[in-house]
C-alpha cells in the first residue's frame, strides 16, 4: 500500500465502503458512515487530519461544534451513497466525502449571508480554489469523486436548510 496502511481487505473487514455490501442481502448500511473514520494509511490520515485543521477549527468558532459535527457527518454519508450507487464495486475510505460537505456548507453560508461576511470574494475564491484542486487530484485512479461530489452537495443543501437558524 503506498500510502503506508493496510490491505484493501483489512480495510473491508473493518467498514469501508463497498457498495455491493450495502445493498441486499447484505444490508450493511453502517458501510456508509464508517469509511469516515477509516484511512488508506498514515499519508491519507495526515493529509485529511492537515486539510480537517485548516479548515474545520475555524469554522467551529463560527457555526459551533455541533453543526460542523452534524454537516461533517451527514455530508460523509451522502458521499458515500453517491459513491456506492456509481462506484458499486470500489472499496473506498476516507473523510473526503465529509470534508466536502464542509465545502458546500460554507458555499451556502456565504450564499444565503453574503452581506453579513467580512471578505465574501475572498472566501468564496479560496474555497473554489480548494475544490477544483481537489477534483483535479479525484482524476488519480485511486480518488472517488463521486464521494467528493455527493459531500459537497449534501453539505450545501443540508446547510442551506439549517443556515438561516444560524447567528451572525
Amino acid at each position: 500500500n503506498p500510502l503506508i496502511g493496510p490491505p484493501e481487505a483489512t480495510l473491508v473487514q473493518l467498514g469501508a465502503k463497498q457498495g455491493t455490501l450495502i445493498i441486499s442481502p447484505n444490508w450493511q448500511v453502517y458501510r456508509l458512515l464508517t469509511p469516515i473514520f477509516l484511512h488508506g494509511g498514515i499519508v491519507h490520515l495526515c493529509l485529511n487530519m492537515m486539510w480537517q485543521m485548516s479548515v474545520m477549527l475555524p469554522l467551529e468558532r463560527h457555526w459551533g461544534c455541533i453543526f460542523v459535527c452534524f454537516i461533517y457527518l451527514i455530508s460523509g454519508v451522502g458521499g458515500n451513497l453517491l459513491s456506492a450507487l456509481f462506484l458499486p464495486e470500489i472499496v473506498t475510505v476516507g473523510a473526503s466525502s465529509s470534508l466536502f460537505g464542509i465545502l458546500g456548507g460554507i458555499y451556502a453560508d456565504l450564499w444565503m449571508n453574503w452581506r453579513y461576511m467580512p471578505s465574501p470574494k475572498r472566501d468564496f475564491i479560496l474555497i473554489t480554489i480548494q475544490v477544483v484542486a481537489q477534483v483535479i487530484v479525484g482524476l488519480i485512479p485511486w480518488i472517488d469523486n463521486f464521494a467528493h461530489v455527493g459531500g459537497l452537495l449534501v453539505g450545501f443543501l443540508s446547510t442551506m436548510i439549517f443556515i438561516p437558524r444560524m447567528r451572525h
